[in-house]
């Protein structure tokens, strides 16, 4: 067996969100999901597809390897924004409020605010960064807001707090990324993206092969499929905010630019997506973990939680994402 085997529309108003009551009356029709699911995840190559469902309409949930743990990426900052947007909730700090950041705070690998930094120091609103966070999947704002949120282990303690206790947040993208590219500890020339580039172009292929195999069965910054798609029901029912903060998060995720060939891919025309990607460097081949977590409101306002996850596949990136199409495509086909 293969080593690392082993191992809303983007203008939509957050108003339109529905928020659905719980229950669990009716199932997704299993029978052909299941098939179809497993035929999916054949097609990975190398590598493992984590599903989790839950139609918000009647609280009904389905799984596809629901239980194992998936490397987040940068789905992890989904749980670094509640921990912010919860501080707000609570009047610890403001979304107005402004955050000076220097060049000694730019992080690694993809970050726009570091690719247009100029001078010496810049400032954003907390707003701002949450927005570069979720909608950009900026590197850079993340970081900051997991320092302001008061660091990982403050995370981690506020979804076991909701009862999300399938995810976890460890580090931040300044300490996951070099590690996971078998890279030294952070240097801050990798905030350039050439640096990084000729920095990985020196590691030998043993060093970046063993990196990927140890990341892949790293349970630090994870999740199961089932606890990504639990939060982002109890997002969507308003259990984990106000209402008012419950509608800036959706509102930001409506706006997410990146993923348009994954879950956007496999919804009807006119329906509306509001999600949050996570993407890992490929190395020699592999992608470490392709994934997708979005709340998908179906033409005439049904509502559907899918979390899609596609960890160590060495087919191409184009197939990893057409993966995840077809698994949101296949959900929706599923539902009573």
């Amino acid at each position: 067996m293969h080593p690392v085997r082993t191992i809303l529309a983007l203008t939509i108003l957050a108003s339109t969100i529905l928020i659905y009551p719980h229950s669990a009356s009716a199932e997704f029709r299993t029978d052909t999901l299941a098939a179809r699911i497993e035929a999916l995840d054949g097609e990975t190559g190398s590598g493992r597809l984590g599903v989790g469902l839950v139609d918000l309409k009647d609280g009904s949930a389905w799984s596809w390897r629901g239980d194992e743990r998936f490397p987040m990426q940068s789905v992890y900052k989904l749980p670094i924004a509640l921990a912010i947007l919860t501080a707000a909730d609570d009047g610890r700090l403001n979304l107005d409020d402004t955050i000076a950041l220097g060049r000694e705070d730019l992080s690694i690998q993809w970050s726009p605010i570091a690719r247009e930094f100029k001078g010496e120091r810049a400032t954003y609103t907390v707003r701002q960064l949450a927005e570069h966070a979720l909608q950009l999947s900026d590197n850079t704002a993340s970081d900051a807001l997991l320092r302001l949120a008061g660091g990982p282990g403050s995370v981690t303690a506020l979804l076991h707090r909701h009862g999300i206790a399938g995810m976890r947040v460890d580090r931040s993208e300044r300490e996951m990324q070099p590690e996971a590219l078998g890279l030294p500890p952070f240097r801050p020339e990798w905030a350039n993206e050439t640096a990084l580039a000729e920095a990985l172009n020196d590691l030998p292929p043993s060093v970046r092969r063993a990196a990927l195999v140890a990341y892949l069965a790293d349970i630090r910054d994870t999740t199961t499929p089932k606890a990504a798609a639990h939060l982002l029901a109890k997002l969507a029912r308003g259990e984990l905010l106000s209402e008012p903060m419950t509608r800036v998060f959706l509102g930001i995720l409506a706006g997410t630019r990146t993923g348009g060939s994954r879950i956007k891919a496999g919804v009807p025309e006119g329906s509306a997506v509001a999600h949050k990607t996570g993407t890992a460097m490929d190395v020699l081949g592999t992608g470490p973990a392709v994934n997708d977590v979005g709340i998908v409101t179906l033409p005439g306002g049904r509502q559907i939680v899918v979390a899609v996850f596609v960890a160590g596949s060495d087919r191409p990136p184009a197939e990893r994402e057409r993966l995840i199409a077809s698994v949101t495509r296949a959900a929706i086909e599923a539902l009573h």
